[in-house]
Parts: C-alpha cells; structure tokens; sequence
C-alpha cells in the first residue's frame, strides 16, 4: 500500500523539478497509513491483516468504532510507537495503549 503511494508522490516530485525532501516524504506516508487504517477500521473494523488473522476493533461497547476513535487509535499508536504495544503485557485486560485512549478493543471476528 505505501510502496503504491510511493508513485504519486515521486512522479510529483520529478515533474516539478522538486529535491526529495525527506521528512516530508515521511509525514506523506503517516498520512497515507492513517487514512488506510482509519477507513479500514471504520468501515468494517478490519484490515486485510486483520481479517486473516479473524480480529476486528470495535468500539468498549461492541459496535462499530466513530472516525474519531480510528484516528484517534492511529495517531496515538503511532505517537506512542512501541510503547502501546509493551503495556498489552502489564495491562489487565491485555489490551493495547492505544486501544485504551481510544476506548476501543479487539475482538476475534
């Protein structure tokens, strides 16, 4: 998916004469991710991971996550980095960080 984003980004890139700058490239690729995952969570609580391993995110209450709790999921993964990650193996619940801020969870689908 990013390496697809990729294409756009540079074609825009040449065809503007523009030096590859970098971090700015990066910030384009959190953005693409966000938007995946956001959409992807929002639409049917899976990515395509996601579904072959059968998990899905819904929101404490078990129905489908608000855009605001997508993004709000991402961005804090992603701010966070690993940490989220690391806290699934103190947390009561074993559930993630972020899952936490967003008041999400996941589920076997």
């Amino acid at each position: 998916m990013l390496w697809c984003a990729t294409i756009p980004y540079r074609l825009i890139e040449e065809g503007f004469g523009l030096a590859h700058v970098r971090p700015l490239f990066q910030a384009y690729l959190v953005i693409v991710a966000g938007a995946y995952f956001t959409w992807q969570w929002t639409r049917g609580g899976q990515t395509l991971p996601m579904k072959t391993w059968r998990l899905r995110v819904v929101s404490r209450g078990g129905g489908p996550i608000t855009p605001r709790q997508a993004v709000l999921r991402y961005l804090s993964a992603v701010a966070l980095f690993g940490v989220t990650f690391v806290w699934a193996i103190v947390d009561r619940d074993r559930r993630f960080l972020h899952d936490r801020l967003a008041k999400t969870r996941m589920v076997r689908a």
